[in-house]
């Protein structure tokens, strides 16, 4: 089974994991890190729409493989 790497961001900054964890393929870890990032989501949603929440998923040799982000994005309609 291959491993990955986690890095968290959020409003206290960017906390990379301290060991690499092993999942069946990518889909898995992807599966992991969208538990992790509406955990992460239940501390408090991004209040700005330049300061999102992110986890970003390193393969074994420590490549960026897939990133997920939960950001604030306000739309105003017409009438304001």
């Amino acid at each position: 089974m291959p491993d990955f790497a986690f890095v968290t961001k959020d409003e206290d900054g960017a906390t990379p994991s301290d060991r690499m964890f092993q999942f069946a393929d990518l889909e898995a870890a992807l599966d992991e890190a969208r538990k992790v990032l509406a955990e992460m989501a239940l501390d408090g949603i991004p209040t700005a729409e330049d300061q999102p929440i992110w986890i970003e998923i390193f393969d074994e040799n420590l490549h960026r493989v897939a990133k997920l982000v939960l950001q604030l994005k306000v739309e105003y309609g017409s009438g304001r």
